[in-house]
């Protein structure tokens, strides 16, 4: 029905849009029914989650800030913002794994570098520490992240507003993504997050 409303191409149609609207009607469904959203979808409840803080710095001393403030208030995994500046970019990934040899560090280029550059970035930042990368190049350069995942120099995952469930079966396909980020505010909500891990969980 949504898909009919607001209808989706390339990625997404207006996912906060959606997600506010999705989101509305789970928790008026939960309420009448008394039940979590597990519960609504006949899942078990799972444990406690585990977040990351974002460390957007333009210097390394604000970086150095940031990691300060996100281990005050408990964190231990990191994500990093990077793009367009490689070099600026491994020096951040090298401090931050510095600071936190055990944490789990997420590097997210917002689509922030061109083709060429990526492919550096995977194998630089890979050698400064960093676990994972996202949106690395524009999400309509298919033969570009083809390239990376075959590179296996990270794991690259896409955005959470470009991936909707029918594109993230024909991406898998075309072997172009190692996982997705899925935040129901940015991909249309529960649904659409609960149609993108069956599919993510079901495909070989």
């Amino acid at each position: 029905m949504m898909d009919q409303t607001i209808a989706p191409s390339f990625s997404t149609g207006m996912p906060i849009t959606r997600a506010a609207v999705d989101i509305a009607l789970w928790d008026l469904l939960g309420k009448l029914y008394n039940k979590n959203i597990a519960e609504l979808w006949g899942l078990k409840s799972g444990g406690a989650l585990t977040l990351s803080w974002t460390v957007n710095a333009r210097s390394l001393d604000e970086a150095d800030r940031l990691l300060q403030a996100g281990t005050r208030r408990g964190y231990k995994h990191f994500n990093i913002k990077v793009a367009p500046d490689l070099k600026f970019d491994v020096e951040l990934a090298t401090r931050v794994r510095a600071y936190a040899p055990k944490a789990f560090l997420w590097a997210d280029a917002n689509t922030g570098y061109d083709p060429p550059t990526a492919l550096q970035a995977a194998r630089k930042l890979a050698d400064a520490g960093v676990d994972v990368l996202e949106s690395p190049v524009k999400p309509n350069r298919i033969r570009a992240y083809q390239q990376l995942v075959r590179l296996g120099a990270l794991p690259i995952l896409m955005d959470e507003g470009v991936v909707s469930p029918v594109e993230l079966e024909e991406f898998i396909a075309l072997k172009v993504l190692n996982g997705i980020a899925a935040k129901p505010s940015r991909c249309g909500g529960l649904t659409s997050n609960k149609l993108q891990i069956d599919c993510a969980t079901s495909t070989d």
